[in-house]
C-alpha cells in the first residue's frame, strides 16, 4: 500500500475541505489528482481508494486505466447485503 507524499497529501486535504466539501468541483483539482494517481502507478500501484466520499465528485474510472474503489458505493454495497 502506497499513499501520496507530503505535498500530495496536503493538496488531496486541500481540495477535499476548501473545494469538494463545498461543492465547488475544478478541473484544475481533477488535473492535480490525476496526476498524484499517475505518480502512485509510476511507482507501482494497481489500484486507488478513493477514501473520501466527496472524491467521486471529482475523479471518474474514465479517467485512469487504474482500478479505482469508491468509498462510498462500497459502504452502499455492503450496507445493502
Amino acid at each position: 500500500m502506497l499513499i501520496p507524499d507530503q505535498a500530495g497529501i496536503t493538496e488531496v486535504n486541500r481540495i477535499i475541505y476548501d473545494e469538494l466539501c463545498l461543492e465547488d468541483i475544478k478541473d484544475s483539482s481533477k488535473q492535480t489528482y490525476l496526476t498524484i494517481i499517475g505518480d502512485l502507478k509510476n511507482a507501482g500501484v494497481e489500484a486507488v481508494i478513493l477514501g473520501c466520499t466527496e472524491l467521486g465528485l471529482l475523479v471518474k474510472q474514465a479517467d485512469t486505466d487504474l482500478l479505482l474503489y469508491y468509498a462510498t458505493v462500497i459502504h452502499a454495497e455492503k450496507a445493502a447485503e
